[in-house]
């Protein structure tokens, strides 16, 4: 019989990953916007930098829900699994 054996270290590794690259796209990266240019369109690019700016913390806040979750659900797939095997130790 295989050995039962979930790891909720790796899920824990997993979402690490994905906050840290949350993080690089909530920096914003290069995008600066420019309140004093009075050039066509500055008011609509302005406005179009704060919708964006606006979207990834919509986006950031659903995946770290989700990372939150995977780090969940691997925990409670390991409790599982440590049930089952010793379910199956004191049967078998």
């Amino acid at each position: 019989m295989e050995e039962i054996n979930s790891d909720s270290t790796v899920a824990g590794e997993l979402a690490s990953g994905i906050f840290t690259a949350m993080a690089g796209l909530s920096s914003g990266g290069l995008v600066v916007s420019d309140g004093q240019s009075t050039i066509s369109g500055n008011e609509a690019a302005q406005q179009a930098i704060t919708e964006m700016r606006t979207m990834i913390q919509t986006i950031n806040a659903a995946i770290a829900t989700d990372a939150n979750n995977l780090k969940s659900v691997a925990a409670e797939f390991e409790a599982a699994d440590e049930t089952i095997r010793r379910m199956v130790s004191r049967n078998g």
